[in-house]
């Protein structure tokens, strides 16, 4: 269902396993979810027999997050109520299904239960420069780009984290790989340094607003304003430790920052096109690398992406600049060693400063 997630069990017909026992039979330490699956489609889209899956979200000792999915709409349902929703739509044809996933995936999607996108784009008649043009022009600093597949038997659901504008690091931005591509179906920009409030209806269709309902805490007439009613908060598994997997992102980027600056005054205008011929080289190499969206494993290749710039700078300005990263490389080569040493990239970096210094 969420791509980046393992499938440990299953399917299994529902009728031999309990989908209840299932989930209240898995150790605190569980992070994953369990989805209970119809059998063929019922009814179109939108109709009261429709198709929909059911997914219960799992992360310790909290109760369970459990969602309605159909291909318009994702509701929450009561824990309690789940037996009620399975005789109401028979157990003949379901399966069940245990999947195992990373914290911050689960975080990431069930985010985007309290969030209204702030881009929804239909794929079918665009192409990757339309479809980067309008991320690029989003407001949106970091964000988080969902695309889905509700047309199969099990949906599939992809996200990515992405910075949708230049930030300080002076990277173009450029569309993430997916495995679902960017050919046909629907994409949502989720905002994720602050969130928009969601519909208060948890029976709208995702990213609709009930028609003819106020906000919760807007003014009556008479201009009094009605206070906002309590609401339950949703369950959210806890936050990832800071670990020295950050400690190597903030290294290497910095590194880059700083060696951006001397770039831009060697090159001047031409920094721009230098930068981004040497993304596409790296890219062909690791197509893992995304330098404006980096993880632990992917920010060491920014040491690649100093090299590309150097390497391809005009002769005469080149020494300036190979200068300049060979000092940057080794700042960071004295003051972070421990770091590096404790991530195993020491090679790395002193492969790099040789690779520089022929």
């Amino acid at each position: 269902m969420l791509i980046g997630s393992t499938l440990i069990l299953g399917p299994i017909p529902a009728r031999n396993l309990d989908p209840m026992i299932l989930v209240e039979s898995q150790p605190p330490e569980m992070r994953g979810y369990v989805v209970l699956a119809p059998g063929a489609r019922t009814g179109p889209p939108g109709t009261t027999d429709e198709r929909a899956w059911i997914g219960i979200f799992l992360a310790g000792n909290a109760e369970p997050e459990v969602l309605r999915l159909t291909e318009i709409a994702r509701t929450r349902v009561e824990f309690s109520c789940i037996r009620d929703e399975l005789q109401k739509a028979g157990k003949e044809g379901w399966t069940v299904r245990l999947f195992e996933a990373p914290e911050r995936l689960l975080r990431d999607f069930l985010s985007t239960l309290d969030a209204d996108p702030l881009l929804k784009v239909t794929l079918d008649s665009l192409d990757v420069r339309h479809i980067e043009a309008l991320l690029a022009g989003s407001p949106v600093r970091r964000g988080l780009l969902e695309r889905s597949d509700l047309t199969g038997d099990l949906p599939r659901i992809e996200l990515v984290r992405v910075s949708t504008i230049v930030d300080e690091l002076g990277l173009p931005f450029t569309l993430p790989q997916l495995q679902l591509g960017y050919e046909k179906g629907g994409m949502e920009l989720y905002r994720l340094d602050g969130v928009t409030a969601a519909p208060a209806s948890d029976a709208s269709p995702k990213g609709a607003s009930p028609a003819g309902q106020p906000q919760k805490g807007a003014p009556r007439a008479g201009g009094k304003k009605r206070p906002a009613e309590p609401v339950k908060p949703p369950f959210r598994p806890s936050a990832a430790p800071v670990d020295e997997a950050d400690a190597v992102l903030v290294i290497f980027q910095r590194l880059f920052r700083s060696f951006r600056k001397k770039g831009v005054d060697c090159l001047g205008r031409r920094w721009e096109d230098a930068l981004r011929s040497a993304v596409e080289r790296v890219r062909f190499l690791g197509p893992e690398f995304q330098p404006d969206a980096l993880t632990h494993s992917t920010a060491p290749m920014m040491l690649d992406l100093i090299l590309e710039v150097v390497s391809s700078a005009p002769i005469l300005k080149r020494s300036r600049l190979r200068d300049g990263a060979l000092l940057l490389i080794a700042d960071i080569y004295d003051k972070q060693y421990d770091v590096l040493e404790s991530r195993g990239l020491v090679d790395r970096v002193e492969q790099a400063y040789l690779r520089l210094k022929k």
